[in-house]
């Protein structure tokens, strides 16, 4: 918080101190103004339609001359402040080791997704993914490794995701998820499995330890987005822990609902593996 706050400062500062340059430029201007034009002595008298002509011209010209420089400094100003606020917003929003989103920042663009595709009757499917035995990867070889195998994830999971609509953001932890817009079940299982298999047997490694990493992965599929999001989260990380019961490295998939009216919820038992 008071990282942020300093931020602001840093650029609301400098606006304060152009305004008030530019209310001292303006007195200095229009007392020089004045002296050229009824002389230095303040208590010599000059003829009132005088006095009014010059406040009119120097009502005029003196913003004329400021008011450019100033304008300029401020739009400057503001522009970086507008930069600054999207630079707070972003690193509230991203997981700093691996720069996908973070739970916040996940929950929030998932959640509008999943309405836009509920409001045009389009499907949705959620993906939850944890490496396995990531607790022992830590315990044995060490965080540094363990940040390796998350980082090695993250990039996997930008890789699947290029030229498609997917949400995807750390969870916390070794979790991550994904929302898919508009996916089919056939589009969801194919990124399931092309993803669990883009990190089966990845290596990580430092100058001591070396050590592999497996994904195991959960899904699951809304047909028409009439599941809410945290329902389709439930689902999917109970579709991963169901998996995870049976054997890792795997990827397991339920429906969510049939999402007619009048039809049987099919559950939560995995329809394929």
């Amino acid at each position: 918080m008071e990282q942020k706050s300093t931020h602001k400062f840093s650029v609301l500062a400098p606006m304060v101190v152009s305004a008030a340059i530019a209310i001292v430029l303006s007195l200095a201007m229009t007392y020089l103004a004045m002296a050229a034009v009824f002389g230095p002595d303040p208590h010599a008298l000059a003829p009132v339609a005088r006095v009014k002509r010059f406040g009119l011209f120097a009502a005029a010209i003196i913003p004329l001359i400021i008011s450019p420089a100033t304008t300029f400094r401020f739009v400057r100003l503001i522009a970086a402040l507008d930069r600054a606020r999207s630079d707070l917003y972003r690193l509230a929003h991203t997981d700093q080791l691996t720069s996908l989103l973070n739970r916040r920042g996940f929950d929030i663009a998932a959640q509008a997704a999943l309405e836009s595709a509920r409001a045009a009757g389009r499907p949705t499917a959620v993906l939850m993914c944890d490496i396995d035995n990531f607790k022992a990867l830590n315990d044995h070889f060490g965080h540094g490794l363990g940040d390796q195998a998350l980082v090695h994830v993250a990039k996997a999971i930008e890789k699947i995701s290029q030229g498609r609509a997917v949400v995807a953001g750390r969870q916390g932890g070794d979790e991550f998820a994904l929302l898919l817009p508009a996916a089919t079940r056939e589009e969801a299982e194919q990124i399931a499995i092309g993803l669990r298999a883009a990190c089966a047997g990845a290596r990580v490694d430092n100058e001591i330890h070396a050590a592999t990493v497996s994904l195991s992965v959960g899904v699951a599929i809304s047909r028409y987005s009439r599941d809410s999001f945290p329902t389709l989260m439930s689902r999917a990380d109970a579709a991963l822990y169901e998996r995870k019961r049976h054997g890792r490295d795997y990827a397991a998939v339920v429906e969510a609902s049939r999402d007619v009216p009048g039809a049987p919820s099919p559950g939560n038992a995995p329809a394929t593996e």
